[in-house]
């Protein structure tokens, strides 16, 4: 079995796996706007080695939010350039016309991912 020794959030993972792949000292901000949260994760990069500033996380500004208010700002533009009264929301392919393709995912072959030797996840050989 696999010996965990830590579990990362999903930024501070990609901000590690980016700073592999630096030869420079520096600070780096991460962000990830998902679905349902909004985290950011900071690194210091220094002679290579990698320290976690700070990481955080707001579970009410996730990219779901944000994309009903772009969505209700376009609605809102589209009445004021047609005149139309009605609302465009109310259309369910307009609203969701995402919903084929996320049907379709689960017919999707996954690709399958796997390391050689003792390689760090995000490490190049």
């Amino acid at each position: 079995g696999l010996n965990v020794r830590a579990i990362l959030n999903e930024p501070t993972a990609a901000a590690v796996a980016y700073g592999l792949e630096q030869g420079e000292d520096q600070v780096v901000m991460v962000y990830d706007l998902g679905g349902g949260t909004f985290d950011v994760t900071m690194i210091e990069i220094k002679d290579r080695l990698i320290r976690v500033i700070c990481t955080g996380g707001d579970h009410r500004l996730g990219g779901t939010l944000w994309d009903e208010a772009v969505v209700m700002d376009l609605a809102e533009q589209f009445r004021q350039q047609t005149g139309e009264e009605s609302d465009p929301l109310d259309d369910p392919e307009i609203r969701h016309p995402d919903l084929q393709g996320h049907e379709a995912l689960p017919e999707l072959r996954r690709p399958e991912i796997g390391f050689r030797g003792d390689q760090r996840p995000g490490h190049r050989a």
